[in-house]
């Protein structure tokens, strides 16, 4: 089984709520200062990035568990309903954004946008970014579907940062154009919700075990093809818990071989896929007389 370095997602889940925590208070106080609906918006995202930071950690606690009697595939599981949380919560808030957004785009502002509403917004754009990569990079390092949704959802936070600024500089520059700042609010729900539909699609295909990818049994096709005591092949399943996938099938051999060559020749199969298939950590080979 591949170990996860649960020291590095801590400390870059720790990292990411400092790092949360400042950009709501900023937004906060630029959008009360500043007067502007897109980076109260922008605010609520961020508070909902510090939510599922949480979880995140809540989760950690609980998926790195090693099997027992009762889970006898261990407790991943809970790291994909880590992720398909997170990807409810960004589903809800973008409905919500988008709701507001869309009935107050012909209100006029009580006061005039100004530049305050900028400085939260541009300082998001650096710093999420920069947690984007960090987080991506550990997400994909220690496979965890988890920490690579948390990432993206620093991404699309990184990009809906970047709409608002320059919604909120069109208001400041051009008063007339006060209605760019209520779309900016709507382009802000589409990101959230696009990249929240992604993470939603993965981790509730791998809740209803979804089987792996047909590119990847054409490989293991080929594979057992390969192995020349290897007759035929079926009853061909598969599972995904987390990012790992486990296998199990029927293969048919000679049926006059001892007990030791047909264990010697499942073995074969087992490594032959481990060894070749990404992220395949368990094999198991039933066999039969061909």
């Amino acid at each position: 089984m591949i170990k996860q370095n649960i020291s590095a997602i801590k400390k870059i889940t720790w990292y990411s709520i400092i790092i949360n925590i400042s950009l709501v208070i900023m937004k906060l106080i630029g959008c009360i200062v500043g007067h502007s609906q897109a980076v109260i918006a922008d605010a609520v995202h961020s508070f909902s990035d510090l939510a599922t930071d949480f979880v995140l950690l809540l989760g950690l606690k609980f998926w790195v568990k090693p099997a027992d009697a009762n889970h006898p595939y261990g407790h991943k599981r809970i790291e994909t309903i880590v992720a398909f949380f997170i990807s409810i919560t960004l589903i809800i808030t973008s409905f919500g954004i988008g709701y507001k957004a869309i009935f107050t785009l012909k209100e006029h502002h009580a006061y005039s946008i100004n530049f305050f509403a900028l400085i939260g917004i541009l300082v998001s754009i650096v710093t999420k970014e920069i947690l984007f990569r960090q987080t991506i990079a550990i997400g994909k390092k220690e496979k965890s579907p988890a920490v690579i949704a948390n990432a993206l959802d620093h991404r699309s936070d990184c990009f809906s940062s970047i709409v608002v600024a320059v919604s909120v500089f069109l208001s400041i520059i051009k008063p007339k154009l006060y209605y760019v700042d209520h779309l900016g609010s709507i382009i802000v729900s589409i990101f959230i919700l696009y990249n929240a539909g992604g993470i939603f699609r993965d981790s509730f295909n791998e809740i209803i075990e979804t089987g792996i990818p047909d590119k990847y049994k054409k490989e293991i096709e080929n594979l057992l093809l390969d192995i020349k005591d290897v007759k035929s092949f079926h009853a061909f399943r598969s599972r995904k818990i987390g990012s790992f996938w486990y296998i199990d099938l029927h293969i048919q051999v000679e049926p006059n071989l001892t007990v030791k060559e047909g264990h010697d020749i499942a073995t074969i199969v087992k490594n032959t896929i481990i060894n070749n298939i990404e992220n395949v950590v368990d094999v198991v080979v039933h066999l039969e007389p061909y």
